[in-house]
């Protein structure tokens, strides 16, 4: 694998047999013929290319910021410009300049955002006969679920379940 970042080893995806094999035929140094370090640096190197040989790999990334909307090249830019403003200015916070390019930059982000949601919310919908689980995949992540009814109180202010243990 090719990404730089760190990897996962899958157990069940090794070629045991040809590793076992590999094992026992490689010509291990003998303990008195090499020092501790240089023998455990060799011991190291030759498990990790016959792991790199046999088990296969797969890159670990990062965690994924969740973006509901697609937004275009442009709008990154603008974006990345938002966020250069707002160093400007957090550097420089006596600057009223500095703080209207800011905001300039924010509200245009801001219009952007929204259309891009509009947008993915519009082509949900008009999917809607051909692609139903996507809608209701999107339904869901927008409705939180309710709350609980709540106990009934009588008079004096008891609830059922304290009635209950009302001697």
């Amino acid at each position: 694998m090719t990404t730089n970042g760190p990897k996962t080893h899958p157990n069940d995806k090794a070629n045991n047999v040809q590793m076992k094999a590999e094992l026992n035929d490689h010509q291990w140094p003998h303990p008195s013929e090499m020092d501790i370090n240089n023998l455990n640096d060799h011991l190291r190197t030759t498990l990790i290319d016959i792991q790199e040989k046999y088990v296969s790999s797969k890159g670990i990334s990062g965690p994924r910021k969740h973006k509901p909307y697609q937004v275009t090249l442009e709008d990154q830019k603008v974006i990345k410009y938002k966020h250069k403003t707002w160093k400007k200015y957090s550097q420089t916070e006596t600057s009223p300049k500095n703080f209207k390019e800011y905001t300039r930059a924010r509200n245009k982000v801001t219009k952007i955002i929204r259309r891009a949601e509009r947008d993915t919310e519009s082509n949900i919908c008009s999917k809607v006969e051909t692609n139903p689980k996507l809608f209701w995949k999107f339904i869901k992540s927008k409705t939180k679920p309710g709350d609980k009814i709540p106990d009934l109180k009588t008079k004096i202010g008891l609830t059922n379940t304290d009635q209950a243990k009302r001697p």
